[in-house]
């Protein structure tokens, strides 16, 4: 939803060491996205699970992402994007979900698992 964005990036900003204290969720918003495109430094902004497209106008940075990258996830397609930068993927089986599970944390996920 927009305010789980605007939430997000509100504590983006302030981690970064923006002031975000005296400022409304525009000029937060405004500031992410200007530091975004200006900066020279690596950055991935991922919004998960997105609803609607209408949604990210408001958040994405303008401009090229000459430094970073932005990922979206949605449960659908969204008509915007071109189909040349959507990857469709299916949803993991339950063993394929522990086999991943077991391969980022480590062999005793499969031991969790199998003691259930």
């Amino acid at each position: 939803s927009a305010d789980s964005i605007a939430a997000g990036l509100r504590r983006l900003a302030a981690d970064s060491g923006i002031a975000v204290r005296d400022k409304n969720n525009e000029q937060v918003i405004d500031e992410i996205r200007s530091r975004l495109y200006r900066t020279g430094c690596p950055w991935l902004l991922v919004f998960d699970n997105v609803e609607r497209e209408e949604v990210l106008d408001a958040y994405l940075p303008k401009g090229g992402y000459s430094a970073g990258h932005v990922l979206v996830t949605c449960r659908r397609r969204l008509p915007g994007v071109p189909q040349d930068r959507r990857l469709s993927l299916d949803c993991f089986s339950p063993e394929e979900s522990v086999d991943f599970l077991e391969r980022t944390v480590g062999a005793h996920a499969r031991e969790e698992v199998d003691d259930e």
